[in-house]
């Protein structure tokens, strides 16, 4: 099978998930964990199997998927689709980088600059800096990492000395702050929940 024809039938397979999400349908498989991994081939192979194989692999991963597009989804997160988003994370994988550097990515870390100086505007920040992060519980991690470089500027080359510091969050946080106040050396004990 050639890459054209291969990509088609995916693309073609990937529509037809789409376009069932937005019928009557289940919106996750009724399958128990137990039972679906009897009936999964999750073993890895030692060679590759070619393209038709892969097919099929797809098949099962959208059958056994949850329609998180489906009208009766409902999640505090996510939900609903931007078509524009399907075609964005296409164009990521094909061009299969890393947005670090100008000299890797050029066009992506122009993208990020623009998207970060919107943001900036919209809060009425002027100027500022900033990053995108790959998830809430990554943000988190990175707001104490923040903090505590501010608060101890040489942790960064010489390591956290051990100073005794706090953060305070609300007692309705989310759980990453338990993992981020352990990564980043402050501590979970020193996690202040606050009401």
């Amino acid at each position: 099978m050639d890459t054209e024809t291969f990509l088609d039938e995916v693309l073609s397979r990937v529509k037809i998930f789409l376009d069932s999400s937005q019928s009557d349908v289940r919106i996750r498989t009724e399958q128990t964990h137990d039972s679906l991994l009897r009936t999964s081939d999750l073993k890895l192979p030692m060679e590759g199997r070619g393209l038709e194989s892969a097919l099929d692999d797809i098949e099962s991963v959208l059958s056994h998927s949850v329609r998180t597009t489906a009208p009766g989804f409902m999640n505090p997160l996510w939900g609903g689709l931007s078509i524009a988003s399907i075609a964005g994370e296409l164009v990521t994988a094909a061009t299969n980088t890393a947005m670090y550097t100008y000299e890797i990515a050029p066009i992506a870390t122009l993208i990020e600059s623009s998207i970060l100086k919107r943001m900036a505007e919209l809060a009425d920040f002027g100027t500022s800096q900033g990053t995108l992060t790959t998830g809430g519980s990554n943000g988190n991690m990175l707001g104490l990492l923040c903090a505590r470089q501010s608060k101890v500027p040489l942790s960064s080359q010489t390591g956290f000395d051990g100073t005794k510091m706090v953060a305070f969050v609300s007692e309705e946080s989310h759980y990453s702050f338990n993992i981020a106040s352990n990564v980043v050396g402050i501590g979970q004990s020193n996690l202040i929940k606050i009401r």
